[in-house]
């Protein structure tokens, strides 16, 4: 018996296997126990240089996700970036994908957590008002030109909108999400429900991502040019970034000019190294240095703010230095609250990230977690769940099918469920597989999953030891390295692809694309699954019933030449036998079409056998035997013989259930089949030529009873020519055997099956 594939690829597969060669069932669980005994020092060392890659690599992502696209404290990204990929290490199955927070469900987190806190005390309608507190009490007081400041101490969370906030996001409300989305991928993977994923279709996957790709993209603008904007849609965060450019940090500019430039230039570097197959130790590095490109400008950037910071410490701004920059006083000159007024901060001060409490957050149940606030979130779960699987799920077979080994989607599904409620007791927000660390992975030559253990490392001692070093990390600066990772998730080409191939792709594409940008994420996926589930319906009513004709050249049967000349190969066709392959399988929706295709075209030929063509039915409901039986009805009322074959063999049992082969009319047509369409074919044709050989006889008085072919009358002539046909496929009885179509012919399960 030839060995199984592995799991995890050839080196690091699966090795606990069941007689039958299948895996066990406690290794389908937990795979870790089917390749951790085969691991050695060599994957050991793949490992480790892949998780330090991937490590430098995720430092600075999940902080500019979190801070950027989430609208939750920077700290809350390296908190969602290690318990997942922990969990995962036990019970994943890819070698290469990598969980953590990702641009999308960052996205939408801050859409479905964000909407409760703009409800909460933390964000307030501020039209006419004159302040807004926090949780803790911090007060904040706006100018005369509209900015808000903060108190001395207090983190400054309301800017310069007359209308509710957005900027903020309820981090409760953002962890609780992280675990409703767990639970629902956990119980999907239970009870195998990761089908639902394929309603999800391309056009609206596409649709949605090109939609956020310029959500979160505008939702930088403000960062980049140091402004202060709340997240609203995207055309308002793009116009009042142009309105308060006057008011434009010259530093933010500067710093998101260079960091861009070398985000971009990094890449390159590393598309150019990796197409050499040798490489030298010199260009090793530079394949490091290109690959951890993130990593390498966030540092440039990080330095360029602490050496900008020891040069003038006053021109820091968004965050709280001891000894500069906090001394804050009253003035009476801007309402009867007054106003706190910065010292020395001025409009060309570097925006950085400021503070970051340093520590391991140890496990408890958040506050908070009552009925209200989970039904308020039960959308974005759903959102969660679904296109959180979706989106590891594809990576993961992708990189797979690079990889030449296999996953288990419904492993997939528990194992991203259990992360994601591991990760509810860490404070974390909703994670999955991230595309761009995957691929860093496997082109680090990972070995196992154990890379991310070593990953999951390098986030807690960032977290633990440099927490003081990132509070110098510049806005602008992680910006930026969203800026260009998002812009690659905009797919132009497929618009072009779909009119060239599907014009009524563009449909749920267009509809999920313009509703996640001006509407939501919820609506645009939702409204865009339902419009494609609409179309699929319409598919399956409307099916294409092809007539088919013999090519001389193969000998085999294939859909007639229409609208044009006949095709070389097209022998001509009988006018008195029709082939009709229906066109997929006869569910209620399709049975009135069936009947007026069958109809149309006996009313357009001379047609005196109709033989039809069930290869493309897998299954028929009790609509689509009804629409059969009326139609042979049909075409037994005007002598037509109806000739069927290649049924699957639940199609022929339910239409055997159905009595559909003991229809006749008064002559004694009656309906046939056989399992193979030449024979079928040979079939209809030589009763035709009998048919006309008798002169005016009808189909029926030619046809009489033969011994072993129930409901299958056909006269001697034809039955002597069945016996001939029949003898050198090793029996004559065998097209007669309606009981059992699967052992009617040696090649039967090629033609059922």
């Amino acid at each position: 018996m030839a060995e199984q594939e592995p799991l995890l690829g050839e080196e690091g597969g699966m090795v606990k296997e069941n007689p039958r060669g299948n895996p066990s069932f406690l290794v389908q669980k937990v795979p870790v126990i089917g390749w951790l005994p085969k691991y050695n020092l060599q994957k050991l060392q793949a490992d480790c240089v892949a998780g330090v890659t991937v490590g430098l690599m995720t430092v600075p992502q999940v902080l500019a996700y979190a801070k950027s696209i989430a609208g939750l404290p920077v700290q809350y990204g390296l908190w969602s970036a290690y318990i997942g990929v922990f969990v995962y290490f036990f019970f994943g199955t890819s070698k290469d994908i990598t969980l953590g927070p990702t641009a999308i469900m960052s996205l939408i987190t801050h859409n479905s957590a964000g909407q409760l806190a703009n409800n909460d005390k933390l964000c307030v309608d501020i039209l006419n008002s004159t302040k807004c507190a926090d949780t803790t009490g911090c007060q904040y007081f706006h100018t005369n030109d509209h900015d808000w400041i903060k108190a001395d101490g207090c983190h400054a969370v309301c800017y310069s909108q007359d209308v509710k906030l957005k900027e903020c996001t309820d981090a409760n409300a953002a962890t609780i999400l992280c675990l409703l989305g767990g639970v629902l991928n956990f119980l999907m993977g239970v009870f195998n429900f990761g089908f639902i994923v394929d309603f999800i279709s391309y056009p609206v996957i596409s649709g949605f991502t090109s939609a956020a790709s310029i959500t979160i993209a505008t939702g930088q603008l403000h960062h980049l040019f140091g402004v202060k904007n709340s997240k609203r849609a995207w055309t308002v965060e793009v116009h009042d970034t142009i309105m308060n450019l006057p008011k434009a940090h010259v530093p933010d500019i500067l710093m998101s000019v260079c960091c861009i430039a070398l985000t971009v230039a990094l890449e390159q570097l590393k598309k150019k190294m990796n197409k050499i197959p040798n490489r030298t130790p010199l260009q090793n590095v530079l394949w490091f240095i290109g690959t951890a490109g993130n990593f390498m400008t966030i540092l440039a950037g990080t330095i360029a703010a602490y050496i900008w910071h020891q040069a003038a410490p006053d021109d820091i701004c968004n965050a709280v230095l001891p000894g500069h920059n906090t001394t804050m006083y009253m003035s009476p000159d801007f309402g009867p609250l007054g106003a706190v007024k910065p010292t020395t901060v001025t409009s060309d001060c570097l925006t950085i990230t400021g503070t970051i409490p340093p520590g391991i957050p140890a496990p408890e149940i958040p506050p908070g977690m009552d009925g209200s606030r989970v039904s308020s979130l039960a959308s974005g779960a759903i959102l969660v769940a679904l296109i959180g699987y979706l989106e590891s799920i594809a990576i993961a077979k992708a990189f797979a099918r690079q990889n030449n080994y296999e996953v288990q989607p419904t492993q997939e599904l528990i194992a991203i469920g259990l992360a994601n409620i591991a990760n509810f007791f860490f404070r974390a927000y909703p994670a999955t597989g991230s595309f761009s660390r995957t691929a860093v992975n496997s082109a680090s030559g990972v070995a196992t999953p154990a890379s991310g253990i070593v990953t999951g490392v390098i986030v807690l001692i960032a977290m633990q030891f440099i927490t003081g070093i990132m509070k110098y990390i510049p806005s602008a600066a992680l910006s930026s390295i969203i800026i260009v990772s998002v812009l690659k998730m905009f797919n132009w080409r497929i618009v072009l692809k779909m009119w060239k191939v599907s014009k009524l792709d563009l449909i749920p594409w267009a509809c999920s694309f313009f509703l996640c940008v001006l509407v939501g994420i919820e609506y645009g996926v939702g409204i865009g699954m339902g419009i494609n589930v609409v179309i699929l319906l319409y598919k399956t009513a409307r099916p294409a019933h092809e007539i088919l004709v013999a090519d001389s050249k193969t000998g085999t049967y294939r859909p007639k030449v229409t609208g044009g000349s006949q095709s070389i190969y097209e022998m001509p066709e009988s006018q008195r036998v029709t082939i009709m392959r229906i066109g997929s399988s006869l569910f209620y929706s399709a049975g009135n079409h069936f009947k007026d295709a069958v109809r149309e075209e006996l009313s357009s030929s001379e047609c005196k056998v109709l033989v039809l063509d069930f290869s493309a039915v897998a299954s028929i409901d009790f609509s689509g035997v009804q629409a059969l039986l009326e139609t042979a009805d049909d075409c037994l009322k005007q002598d037509v013989a109806v000739v069927c074959c290649q049924m699957k063999t639940p199609v022929y049992n339910t239409l055997d259930t159905a009595h559909f082969w003991d229809q006749s009319d008064d002559d004694g047509v009656q309906v046939m089949y056989f399992p193979m369409l030449p024979e079928a074919v040979s079939t209809a044709e030589d009763l035709v030529a009998e048919y006309e050989d008798g002169g005016t006889e009808t189909l029926g008085s030619l046809q009489s009873h033969t011994s072993g072919s129930r409901g299958r009358p056909m006269s001697r002539k034809m039955s002597s020519l069945l016996d001939a046909k029949m003898s050198g496929m090793g029996g004559s009885s065998a097209v007669y055997n309606l009981t059992d179509p699967v052992a009617a012919s040696p090649d039967s399960n090629a033609a059922i099956n």
